[in-house]
């Protein structure tokens, strides 16, 4: 099956997209583009909650970005966004104190996570970067503990080394029945044998008993020419309906189907991996999740805590 792509490979985004010497860095996707609508009306679609500054005066956007500065582990982040939000984006990116300078890829159209992540993946594959991991990861995700984030990821990373064709999730232990999360089973030799995205509650419930399910973190590692050829085959209508324009980073996906990537891929496929991860996470899907998060903010600020500060 034919991929449709418009490569002018003379342009480069202003945004610091030149591409460097292939190297084994990680390539950070950054998934920036949701609108927040269970936050509503602190959330709203001119100021999605991961650009709301909201924990120390950082939003999730923000940490999302100061997990992945280490140059000498991560190539520049290639962030995937609404075009309305662009100018938002770019203000953020500007007042933010990073050391990095993002690549920004701007959907016309919102469609969910398959459509950014097999956006990111044909981009850099004709960036020539066919050898170079994706690490993709949401933008509104809080993160306690920067130095198991990232044994975690050096864990995955080797298992990747060994495994080229994994998709390699990274797993939290559950605290409780949620149904708001996804849930992997964990097999042998970090094999997940089954995927289950927003589960039932008595199904959630009956995953906690048994002790060897996960929570999906949304975080996770694999190559490009694995996510395009597993798409090929799960959901065989999306890539051809992407087209990108190099010139202005614009991805047409007004035709392309409104599906989750856990659902369209990581569902299905018979490459999923998973590493059960020690950082505490949590996703601020909602207004519990934000509550419980400020809440933990605030005690860090007043009781002295052996708790490391969100990342």
């Amino acid at each position: 099956m034919k991929r449709q792509i418009m490569i002018n490979s003379n342009m480069r985004d202003s945004m610091g997209c030149e591409e460097t010497k292939k190297s084994q860095k990680l390539q950070p996707v950054i998934l920036c583009g949701g609108f927040g609508k269970r936050l509503w009306p602190l959330s709203s679609q001119r100021r999605p909650k991961q650009f709301l500054p909201l924990f120390n005066g950082l939003s999730t956007f923000q940490m999302t970005i100061q997990r992945v500065q280490n140059a000498k582990k991560f190539k520049p982040p290639l962030c995937i966004t609404h075009i309305s939000l662009y100018k938002s984006l770019y203000a953020h990116i500007k007042h933010s104190d990073l050391t990095v300078s993002p690549c920004v890829l701007k959907e016309i159209k919102s469609k969910n996570t398959t459509s950014a992540i097999l956006s990111a993946a044909l981009y850099t594959q004709n960036k020539d970067m066919k050898k170079t991991p994706l690490l993709v990861m949401p933008s509104d995700h809080i993160i306690y503990g920067i130095n198991e984030f990232e044994r975690s990821l050096n864990h995955a990373h080797q298992i990747l080394a060994e495994n080229p064709k994994a998709i390699i999730s990274l797993g939290i232990t559950p605290s409780s029945a949620h149904t708001g999360y996804g849930y992997i089973e964990q097999g042998e030799a970090y094999i997940a044998t089954s995927f289950k995205e927003k589960p039932d509650k008595k199904t959630a419930q009956n995953y906690l008993k048994k002790n060897n399910y996960l929570w999906n973190t949304g975080i996770f590692l694999c190559y490009a020419d694995t996510l395009l050829k597993e798409a090929e085959k799960l959901c065989p209508d999306v890539v051809p309906s992407l087209k990108i324009d190099i010139q202005s980073n614009l991805i047409d996906n007004s035709k392309t189907r409104n599906i989750a990537f856990d659902i369209a891929i990581m569902e299905k496929t018979d490459k999923k991996h998973v590493v059960k991860a020690n950082f505490s996470w949590s996703d601020i899907g909602g207004w519990p999740q934000l509550i419980t998060q400020l809440s933990k903010n605030i005690v860090l600020k007043h009781v002295n805590s052996k708790r490391q500060n969100p990342c």
